[in-house]
């Protein structure tokens, strides 16, 4: 499409994927302490996040997030308090997972622009490393 409408190189592109992992009967707190590091406190743990960014190929960025979520049940028709969430019942909890993988890393570092006539192999590797790590969390 860009290149009919006459553009011939682009910043950047890239593809985000978000999952709600499922981690059986585990709870969220428990499954996701594995991939926090040794010096994280136990036991008073009420939710947590990790994130991290790799460097592929000298080219992509690789942004992976997992962390606990909750989902609380409102009263309808009114706006959310976040400082009534004792008083709401959680209606969802769990461990989620976002991938952020770009080829903005030659523009960052280098300066430079992509050419239009490569987006489709660009495109191709990042589906490669989207699925190279979701296969990692398997």
């Amino acid at each position: 499409m860009l290149k009919k409408i006459g553009i011939d190189e682009y910043l950047f592109c890239g593809i985000t994927y978000n999952a709600r992992l499922d981690i059986g009967d585990k709870k969220p707190i428990e499954f996701i302490t594995k991939y926090l590091g040794s010096d994280i406190p136990q036991g008073d743990l009420y939710e947590a996040s990790r994130n991290i960014a790799i460097v592929k190929n000298e080219r992509f960025f690789v942004n992976q997030k997992i962390g606990t979520y909750k989902e609380f049940q409102g009263i309808p028709g009114s706006i959310p308090n976040l400082f009534e969430i004792g008083s709401v019942r959680t209606v969802s909890e769990g461990v989620s997972l976002a991938l952020d993988i770009n080829n903005r890393y030659d523009y960052v570092y280098h300066k430079k622009k992509n050419q239009i006539n490569g987006c489709a192999k660009d495109i191709d590797d990042l589906f490669s490393i989207l699925i190279e790590n979701i296969a990692g969390w398997e």
